[in-house]
């Protein structure tokens, strides 16, 4: 690991710089950290999440890093993004998968599987078409007697500006509760 992460460091790769180690937490278990690295610019850029695509032209395209899926950068979105939510738990996957093989994904700016209790794919559309082609494929996914329903995002901000945001409005909901005498 090491020499892996020397390599990395190399001016020839430009990757990783070394970094101060962060400081030992009192109690913390196992050794203290005697190096630690950060990345470059160049290293933040080659930062890459492997998608498990099959290897060659595809898998690479897939794990070259981009910018934030369409209409979901931070701030507020220039445009509504249109999102179906479609039911991928294991007992739907083969029909949804053979629905989708023949949906016209094309027209969609993303997808992201959300995981957790309810495993849905989110579907995203943007564009002047979005509600159309989102109605599209929740007619086709419920056709097909599907579980699909329709979402829609019109505002993505960072966490910081999104914990400020509650902050404040918890404030105004306490006030709320005051005026009406409640605690």
């Amino acid at each position: 690991m090491a020499r892996a992460l020397a390599e990395l460091a190399s001016p020839a790769k430009g990757l990783l710089v070394a970094a101060d180690p962060p400081p030992r937490k009192d109690g913390a278990p196992g050794a203290p950290s005697k190096a630690a690295y950060d990345l470059t610019d160049a290293g933040r850029a080659a930062l890459v999440v492997d998608s498990g695509a099959e290897d060659g032209a595809e898998a690479e395209a897939e794990r070259r890093p981009g910018p934030a899926p369409a209409g979901l950068a931070t701030g507020r979105t220039p445009e509504r993004v249109e999102v179906v939510f479609a039911d991928a738990r294991a007992e739907a996957l083969p029909d949804l998968y053979h629905v989708l093989a023949r949906a016209k994904l094309e027209r969609a700016s993303w997808v992201a599987l959300i995981g957790g209790e309810r495993r849905e794919y989110a579907i995203g559309f943007t564009g002047p078409s979005a509600s159309r082609h989102a109605d599209d494929l929740v007619a086709e996914l419920t056709g097909a007697a599907l579980s699909a329903r329709p979402g829609s995002v019109s505002d993505v901000v960072s966490a910081s500006r999104f914990q400020r945001l509650v902050r404040e409005r918890a404030e105004a909901a306490s006030r709320g509760r005051a005026a009406r005498g409640g605690t």
